[in-house]
């Protein structure tokens, strides 16, 4: 993750971007980017969809942006944080794990040689006591998508910038309707077993396209 990373910070001096990154709590590293606001959705998943592209281009052997997981290696280079629906560990956040990890906001000379491990509910405050915060500046400055934009043109030519990518049309099946979830799940594990066949193809289906 960490060599990845470096490739991450590479690529957005080289697309003139500032990132400020902190681990997840977890097993990755999430890194933020303050922009201007003059981009629509579209534009800036677009450009999020490019960086990725961009990273596992450099480092093809240990980064990928493919999300099917059947065709993943490596370390995935996420855009689809770049989607409507997701939120990511906020700063200083304490995890649901037994020995209570935070996500660390760090420099990226901190971020090359941490270990993940040691940031803590136990650890933190007294870190961020003596070293202040990382991320202190990140308001300080947004930045332009411009360059990752034009890459974009030219990895992607038939979508043109400002242009919203065509959408995959795809069947909707309607299993279940119900004001709640557990009767919602319980239609649909109903529906599961009426239609076994059927459900086993869609599994397969949504196995090959990474959505299952």
């Amino acid at each position: 993750v960490l060599d990845v990373a470096k490739v991450v910070h590479e690529v957005l001096d080289d697309m003139g971007l500032v990132g400020w990154p902190k681990t997840t709590g977890s097993r990755g590293v999430h890194v933020w980017v303050r922009i201007e606001r003059r981009w629509t959705f579209d534009q800036i998943r677009r450009a999020g969809l490019t960086f990725a592209r961009e990273v596992e281009r450099r480092a093809p052997t240990i980064a990928t942006s493919k999300w099917a997981k059947e065709e993943r290696h490596g370390v995935l280079v996420d855009y689809n944080q770049n989607a409507k629906d997701r939120t990511t560990a906020s700063a200083y956040s304490v995890r649901p794990v037994p020995d209570a990890r935070v996500s660390m906001p760090l420099s990226w000379a901190d971020l090359d040689a941490c270990d993940p491990a040691e940031f803590t509910l136990r650890t933190v405050p007294k870190l961020v006591k003596e070293r202040g915060d990382a991320h202190a500046h990140i308001d300080d400055r947004a930045f332009s998508l411009d360059k990752l934009l034009e890459l974009a043109d030219v990895l992607d030519p038939k979508v043109p910038r400002g242009k919203k990518a065509p959408k995959e049309k795809l069947p909707v099946i309607t299993i279940a309707q119900a004001k709640h979830k557990p009767d919602a799940l319980a239609g649909l594990e109903r529906w599961k077993a009426k239609h076994a066949a059927v459900f086993a193809k869609l599994a397969e289906i949504g196995r090959a396209s990474g959505r299952e």
